[in-house]
């Protein structure tokens, strides 16, 4: 099959993404139902278990971090962490929403 420059740059990068071989790739591709491939699925979905785990750690943390502040009057160091943590995890989740089809924000 012959490609341009162009193309073979996009497969290299798409295949890259998913941790598969150009060649791999293009047979899920071209026998998958819809355009996404099993293997591009499967990686969103851990993806999302990731950050959702993620999300519920930062949760628990900043739970913390709330009652420390509560209890003693002082914002602790450990916020501004924290929130840097939340915002990644956000973004990751928001670009996995967007590979799916949905949109961002």
């Amino acid at each position: 099959m012959r490609v341009t420059d162009a193309e073979h740059q996009a497969l290299v990068e798409r295949a890259g993404r998913v941790g598969l071989s150009v060649p791999r790739l293009m047979v899920e591709a071209s026998l998958a139902d819809d355009v996404r491939t099993v293997s591009e699925r499967r990686g969103l979905v851990v993806e999302f278990s990731g950050a959702k785990q993620l999300a519920a750690a930062i949760g628990n943390n900043l739970n913390q971090l709330a009652r420390a502040a509560n209890a003693t009057g002082v914002i602790p160091e450990e916020l501004a962490v924290t929130l840097v943590a939340t915002r990644r995890v956000l973004s990751r989740l928001e670009t996995a929403v967007e590979a799916m089809g949905g949109r961002g924000r």
